[in-house]
């Protein structure tokens, strides 16, 4: 009897010892594995702290791009607005220009006549044109004027600074 309860107590011991064996080497498995998973999570950490930096980056690059962008549609619509003012002014000048002949041509064609009133009336006539000249010459020299300004406006502006990286 106490050699089968020696027999049966080995029998115990061994399939303790090879449960054990068992349980180390899921463990060995399992410590594998999650060495394996922690790695990777590092490693994906990295990445997603690269693409944060990258994604700031572009966040800063995009904004001062649509700022400069901003920039330049106000410039655009500036430019513009000169432009047209330039032929507006160049079209009242113009008409200045076609009235005062006239005026002149009308002074010369009746410079003939000795009527004293007449010629007061031609005075006037072409004071009158020689003011709305004068007066087409000072807009048209304003328009010019604000012109200059635009176009100064866009030599100080450096489209190199754009393609500078950030």
């Amino acid at each position: 009897m106490i050699s089968r309860s020696g027999e049966a107590m080995q029998a115990f011991n061994q399939d303790l010892i090879r449960c054990l064996e068992d349980l180390k080497t899921t463990k060995s498995r399992l410590e594998t594995q999650i060495d394996e998973e922690e790695a990777e999570r590092v490693r994906l950490q990295r990445d997603v702290e690269r693409m944060n930096v990258k994604i700031s980056q572009l966040n800063e690059s995009l904004g001062k791009k649509s700022a400069a962008r901003a920039d330049y549609e106000h410039t655009i619509q500036e430019a513009e607005s000169a432009y047209m003012k330039i032929l507006e002014s160049s079209q009242l000048l113009l008409n200045m220009v076609k009235k005062e002949a006239a005026c002149l041509d009308k002074t010369l064609s009746s410079s003939g006549t000795s009527c004293s009133s007449s010629f007061s009336d031609e005075a006037s006539d072409t004071a009158r044109c020689r003011r709305n000249t004068k007066e087409s010459l000072e807009y048209s020299d304003d328009i010019c004027q604000k012109s200059i300004s635009v176009v100064d406006h866009f030599r100080k502006k450096k489209p190199g600074d754009l393609n500078a990286k950030t």
